[in-house]
């Protein structure tokens, strides 16, 4: 679920990222994306993901 969740951010934050050019494989081709695309795009996907949660908790309302 992990790496299901880091490449589908990854994937869309890349593609937006490099006009549509990284990486080179569709959203639903993760078994067919090399080890160290895979990895990257997938690490990027679940920064982006803490970032966006980190970003959210700082400002919500303490009760």
């Amino acid at each position: 679920m992990v790496r299901t969740v880091g490449w589908s951010i990854g994937w869309a934050v890349w593609r937006t990222l490099t006009l549509g050019r990284f990486p080179d494989t569709g959203f639903r081709d993760l078994d067919e994306t090399s080890d160290w695309a895979s990895i990257l795009v997938e690490l990027t996907g679940l920064a982006v993901l803490a970032g966006v949660i980190w970003l959210l908790s700082r400002h919500a309302p303490m009760w």
